[in-house]
């Protein structure tokens, strides 16, 4: 009988989803900017500190306007003025550039973007006034940053603010059913010294059949829970006085690639039912008779190997 562990997922999965994708996700880290309009440069801050930043993104089914699961992120960070002068500038939250034919883009509604939707920003629990505006097509960030959503800050001498950016994306994949997310983090790296405190928790509706992320993140748990009559999976990465030298990408793979023997069960799930919903018989015969009875029996146990079991034999 199989045994209840997360460990084997942990060892046996993770190499299954280096996969290459057609899109991503892509959201970002605060950062000062100066210029006006469509001519903005992310600026190196050497006053102000990032105390921490706790990261939650999370996917959610159809809600209002959204048709498709897509993802809920509040992100909130600390800023700390350790001078003796109170300190004014300008932060900006900046949008990851969207080409279609150069560059993945996002999908909400079948419209392929990477627009922040349904944006609120606080600065210590009270609403800021945001405009828009664009990195500067000669700024080294151009090709990856685009809209900015900016808003004026004070911090006073030795003080902290908490910033808070809460708001909607659209979710993205490939064609081997992955999805793909990406959180631009290496803007964290103007700040004044090392991130104190850095957590980006991911939740996910299905369980992952493996996930690859940068070599520089701390993976913390993986762990899936139930929540009323559903399940939710969470990853959490966190790492401790930290500069970001790498964006959070993360790959979160589906059954395409379980077993090279094993038929894709997303792939031939309905194609083994015929039209009066039994099972095809003769089709499943053809899909499976090239198999060994050892190959059966691995492809029989990847699921049970997906939810976390390890087999004494």
């Amino acid at each position: 009988m199989p045994r209840r562990t997360t460990r084997y997922l942990a060892a046996a999965l993770l190499t299954t989803a280096t996969v290459a994708l057609c899109s991503s996700t892509a959201l970002a880290n605060d950062a000062v900017f100066g210029g006006t309009g469509a001519d903005l440069a992310p600026l190196e801050e050497k006053t102000l500190r990032m105390v921490s930043e706790d990261i939650l993104i999370e996917e959610v089914g159809p809600k209002g306007k959204w048709v498709t699961n897509h993802w809920e992120i509040k992100a909130t960070y600390v800023f700390e003025n350790p001078s003796d002068k109170a300190k004014a500038t300008t932060f900006g939250f900046p949008e990851a550039t969207c080409d279609p034919e150069e560059s993945p883009c996002n999908i909400r509604d079948e419209k392929r973007d990477n627009t922040f939707y349904n944006m609120k920003t606080t600065v210590d629990g009270k609403k800021v006034k945001v405009k828009l505006g664009e990195v500067a097509k000669d700024n080294k960030w151009a090709h990856e940053l685009g809209r900015v959503h900016l808003f004026e800050v004070k911090i006073p001498a030795k003080s902290k603010i908490t910033v808070v950016h809460q708001y909607d994306m659209g979710m993205s994949g490939s064609f081997m059913q992955d999805t793909a997310l990406e959180y631009v983090t290496r803007t964290g790296s103007l700040w004044n010294g090392p991130i104190g405190s850095a957590r980006f928790t991911i939740r996910v509706k299905d369980r992952p059949w493996g996930f690859h992320y940068p070599e520089t993140y701390d993976l913390e748990s993986f762990t899936t829970k139930k929540e009323g009559k559903h399940y939710k999976t969470e990853i959490v990465f966190a790492m401790k006085d930290w500069t970001p030298t790498q964006d959070l990408m993360l790959t979160l793979g589906s059954d395409y690639i379980t077993h090279k023997k094993c038929p894709s069960i997303l792939m031939h799930a309905d194609a083994l039912r015929d039209d009066k919903g039994g099972i095809d018989l003769e089709y499943a015969k053809e899909t499976f008779e090239d198999l060994s009875k050892e190959d059966l029996r691995l492809c029989r146990n990847i699921p049970y190997a997906h939810h976390g079991y390890a087999f004494k034999d």
